[in-house]
Order: structure tokens, then C-alpha cells, then sequence
């Protein structure tokens, strides 16, 4: 966010002498407006730690800055503005520090690890409390992702840790993993550690929470290369006893033994373990057609609230058969109850997302989405496409509260103090007056449950002029239409042959109808040809007409009419 003055004119050069400035040097004015800016960005974030970002005002902040409020709206347009410089600078400088600290000590595995986990340890220390107000003002603003400068400073960030584990691999410091991976799963751990630090009250101060995360990371990442022998299990052990005095490492550092998570941390790993699902256990689906894959993988395979999720779309297919995904930028509206962080496609064409929960969402998933397929066994090539997904990501459980109920206690009653009397009528008669407006919502209550009552075939009817008396097409809405007309076919087989046809993909259906004593072979062929056409509007992306609209309406009639009633 670049300062208002930082554009101003040059001051003359009888102003630069007087203010002291030689050439090329800021003048006093530029000065002065970058102390005033520094001073806000420093008030700013220790009011919206302590009191919240809606309880923060304009003039408590210009207050503990010492300045007016006046000279506020001079760098800022508002509170949000100066809410989003501040989320910026912080970010700045972690990313300042990890290139201007930890690559550098990059070439020391002990040591290196000491001073990435520091600098995250005490990032957290001086701005997690406004870090935490920031995210959940996103994720209450409904923002699908953050501004783009904190988005590339995120991404910087994790590139710079990818970096450091990139320099030690050659040298045989870490497991045999992507620096990538190594990179991501550091900031899970680290995030891991410091939610149960949190939470337990800060047990032992910010080196206590050091040498834990050290540990964990240690034991888990270093090598069992022969010039560092370290003893890593290959599944950490867990020590009730806290270790704050970290043993010498014949590599020159603390041991990495996976017995250092202290007593605090496995308190509240066990506390949680029965309720929260495992980071380890991912949700996996695979769809499979002619040949090809495509993979959708959610890690961890439940949403916690406040916990990054990363997802990763990825496509396979045989000898001579090739799987295209849709581009990274195709998926914006595709993530159902998520907001994207960031994403990228790794070299073997693979999707990656990160993804935050966003609050109050009713559903999480990904939408359905379409890989095209082509086969180069045959001339000329054969194209084609299927449908990958919906994936639904199901909500981790929240731990239940300890305590006990005193059911010794009884209700007392309290009588109405006459402004509540009032208060009370007035409501009722709210209600009243709701109720009488609700009387046009009754009557359309009641002729949709008399249309639930008709027999299958004249309620899939009336179904039809409805969609089409809505006239989407005329509109452009040539999707929803199709989606409807789907719809409408499909809950008609529902309703008819018990078959549950809204829930099932085209092919899953079409295998259902095949053998089935109802649908005869030409009547599941023109289903196929039906559904295929919707699916190409849908799913591919083909541009429809009127014309083809009005002949889709059609054949979902014709196939409605000859079915008997």
C-alpha cells in the first residue's frame, strides 16, 4: 500500500536545504508522513488485537498513535483500509525476515531448523493476536480470497520455507520428500502446536513452545543419513513428561528425539484426538471412464473451523489415452463453503489448492467438473469427457464441554416489568400482522402439496409447462434450463420405478435403467441421447439455442406422454 505523500512533488531546493535534505532524499514532509503512517500501522494493530476490529474505532486509533483523527483519513479511505495495511505489513515482515534470515542459515540443518521455527514462533507471539482478528473479518466478509498483494506475500512466504528444506535435501538434512511437502507440512505442525499452546494458556512461555515445535519437526524431518545419524521411529512416541532442556545433538544441535512434544502439547493432542479427525486420513475419490482418471483429494478429509484445507485435483490415463482438467482459474466458483487462498499446477499437470472454510457455510464440497479424454489409438483420435465429482467434505466434530449439570436448581419466575408488557403486545402483534402476510405463502403451500399428491406422470407434466413458463432460454439461462429438465426426467423415473435417479450420475443411471423391466432398449437410448445433450450444456460448456432448448423440451414431453399412467 503505497504512503499518500509518496507521490508528492519534490520539494525547491531552497525547502530541501532548509529541511536538510540533500539530493535525492526524502524532504522533512516525507519524513514526517512516514512517521505518522508507522505510528498508525503500530496503534492500529494493538487496538484491533485488544478490542476487535468491530469495537475499533477511527478515533481510538488515531488516539493511542497520538495523532488527530483527521490526519487518519489522510493515508486511509477507512477502517478496513487501515485493517488490510496492517495485515500486509505483518505478512511483509515475515517474509523480510525468513529471506533475510533463514535461507542464509539454510546450510546448518540444526541450527537452520532453529531459526525457521524461531521466526515462526515469534511471529506468532507479537501479531497472532491480529492475525486471528484478520482471518475471521475475511471469512465474515464472505471474501473468496484475500487481497492479492497478502496473497503473494502468502505465497512467497511458503516459497521461501520450500527453499530452505530445498537447499539441505542434496545434503541428506531431511526425509527423502518433496520441498514442497516438507515445506507444507512444517507450517501444519507449527500451526498444530501453537493452537494447542493456545488453548492450554501458554504453558512455559514462547521457548517452551520452541523447543516443542523443534522437536516435533526434528523428529520427524531430519534424515538417517550416515553422517547424521539421528533415530527416528517411524511413528513418533509421545512422552507425558515436559522437555524444556533439549539434549546435544552429535550434528551439533539439539537431539531430534520424536519423546520431546511436551506434557502440555500431549494433553491436548489426547483431549482431541477422539473428536477431531487425523490430518493423516485424507478424503480420496477416484472417478474412472475409458480409459482415463481423475483424482480429487482433500487433506485433512474433515474441516475443522479455522484450519486450512488442501485440496489437489489430478488426472491419469492409460497407453495411449491422454486426461485434460479444466485450468486452476475454472475452479473459482466450483469450491462450495471454501474460499481460495491460492493454488498452482505442479509439473505433472496436477491441481493444488489451499483452501480456508468459510464460515457459516451450510454445504462444503467441490462441484462436479469435466476432464476431457482423448484416445490416439484409433485414427482419426477419439474425443471425449466425463464428469468428475460432486465430492461433499464432511464437518470434524467439535469436542464436548466438560462439566456438570447441578440439577438442584429450579427456575424462578420473574414477572414482567410493564415495559416488558408492552414490549410483549407489541411483538404479538408483530406476529399478528406476519401471520396475515403470510396467508399468499399458505395458498402456495397448499397447491404444491396438491401437486404432490398427483400420480407420477401428470406431476412430472405440470413440472415441465412450469420450467417452461419460466422461459430461461428466452432469458440466456440455457443451463439452469437443462439442469431443470434433467431434474424433471429424472425425479419422474424416481417417483415411477423407484430408482434414484437424482443422486446418480448419467452413466450410474443409464447402467441402473438397462436392466431394468421398465425401460425398454429404444426408450434408454433416447434417456442416453437425452441426458448426453443436457450434460454437454451443462458440464462442457456447449452453447445452446432457443432451438435446441424447445427440442430438448420436446423429447422430455414425448418420453413423459408414452409413459403409461
Amino acid at each position: 500500500m503505497k504512503d499518500p505523500d509518496a507521490a508528492a512533488l519534490p520539494a525547491p531546493p531552497d525547502a530541501a536545504k532548509a529541511s536538510g535534505a540533500g539530493p535525492g532524499e526524502p524532504s522533512l514532509r516525507q519524513r514526517k508522513a512516514a512517521l505518522h503512517r508507522a505510528a498508525l500501522l503500530e496503534a492500529a494493530e494493538t487496538v484491533f488485537a485488544k478490542s476487535g476490529y468491530e469495537r475499533a474505532s477511527v478515533s481510538d486509533i488515531a488516539a493511542a498513535a497520538g495523532l488527530a483523527v483527521g490526519t487518519v483519513y489522510r493515508f486511509f479511505p477507512g477502517k478496513r483500509e487501515l485493517a488490510g495495511a496492517v495485515m500486509e505489513r505483518i505478512v511483509e515482515s515475515r517474509v523480510e525476515n525468513l529471506r533475510a534470515v533463514a535461507l542464509p542459515a539454510a546450510n546448518d540443518r540444526a541450527a537452520g531448523l532453529r531459526v525457521l521455527v524461531g521466526l515462526r514462533v515469534a511471529h506468532h507471539v507479537n501479531h497472532g493476536a491480529f492475525l486471528r482478528m484478520g482471518f475471521e473479518l475475511q471469512r465474515s466478509l464472505g471474501h473468496r480470497e484475500p487481497p492479492q498483494r497478502i496473497k503473494e506475500l502468502f505465497d512467497e512466504s511458503r516459497a521461501l520455507t520450500r527453499e530452505f528444506f530445498a537447499v539441505g535435501l542434496p545434503r541428506g538434512f531431511w526425509r527423502d520428500l518433496p520441498p514442497l511437502e516438507l515445506a507444507r507440512a512444517f507450517d501444519g505442525i507449527c500451526n498444530e502446536e501453537i493452537f494447542c499452546w493456545e488453548r492450554l494458556g501458554r504453558p512455559g512461555g514462547a521457548e517452551a513452545l520452541e523447543n516443542t515445535v523443534y522437536g516435533t519437526v526434528s523428529a520427524l524431518f531430519f534424515s538417517n543419513s550416515p553422517d547424521r545419524a539421528v533415530s527416528v521411529p517411524s511413528v513418533p512416541a509421545v512422552s507425558s513428561v515436559p522437555s524444556t532442556a533439549p539434549a546435544a545433538d552429535p550434528a551439533g544441535g539439539p537431539a531430534p528425539s520424536a519423546k520431546r512434544v511436551s506434557g502440555a502439547v500431549c494433553a491436548c493432542l489426547a483431549l482431541f484426538a477422539a473428536a477431531l479427525p487425523s490430518a493423516a486420513d485424507p478424503l480420496v475419490r477416484k472417478f474412472e471412464k475409458g480409459g482415463a482418471a481423475a483424482e480429487i483429494r482433500f487433506e485433512p478429509g474433515a474441516v475443522r473451523p479455522g484450519e486450512t484445507v488442501e485440496a489437489t485435483v489430478s488426472a491419469t490415463a492409460g497407453a495411449g489415452v491422454s486426461a485434460k482438467l479444466p485450468p486452476p482459474a475454472d475452479f473459482g466458483d466450483r469450491f462450495e463453503g471454501f474460499a481460495i487462498l491460492g493454488s498452482y499446477e505442479d509439473p505433472d499437470g496436477a491441481l493444488h489448492f489451499s483452501l480456508s472454510p468459510a464460515a457459516g457455510a451450510e454445504r462444503r464440497r467441490l462441484r462436479a467438473f469435466p476432464v476431457e479424454v482423448e484416445d490416439s489409438s484409433v485414427v482419426p483420435p477419439a474425443r471425449s469427457w466425463f464428469a468428475a465429482g460432486p465430492l461433499d467434505v464432511p464437518e470434524a466434530p467439535l469436542p464436548a464441554a466438560a462439566g456438570q449439570v447441578n440439577a438442584a436448581l429450579r427456575p424462578a419466575r420473574i414477572a414482567p416489568s410493564p415495559k416488558a408488557f408492552f414490549e410483549i403486545a407489541a411483538a404479538a402483534a408483530g406476529i399478528a400482522a406476519l401471520a396475515f402476510a403470510a396467508l399468499p405463502l399458505v395458498r402456495r403451500l397448499k397447491r404444491a402439496a396438491a401437486v404432490r399428491r398427483l400420480p407420477p406422470k401428470r406431476r412430472a407434466l405440470h413440472e415441465l409447462d412450469v420450467l417452461l413458463g419460466r422461459g430461461l432460454p428466452e432469458k440466456g439461462r440455457f443451463k439452469d434450463f437443462y439442469s431443470e429438465l434433467a431434474l424433471v426426467v429424472r425425479r419422474y423415473v424416481e417417483r415411477r420405478h423407484g430408482i434414484r435417479a437424482p443422486r446418480q450420475t448419467t452413466e450410474e443411471f443409464l447402467s441402473s435403467v438397462s436392466g431394468h423391466p421398465g425401460f425398454p432398449r429404444e426408450t434408454v437410448t433416447r434417456l442416453s441421447e437425452f441426458l448426453s445433450a443436457a450434460d454437454l450444456v451443462k458440464f462442457a460448456g456447449v452453447s445452446a439455442t432457443p432451438e435446441m432448448a424447445a427440442a430438448a423440451a420436446g423429447s422430455a414431453r414425448a418420453y413423459l406422454s408414452a409413459e403409461p399412467d
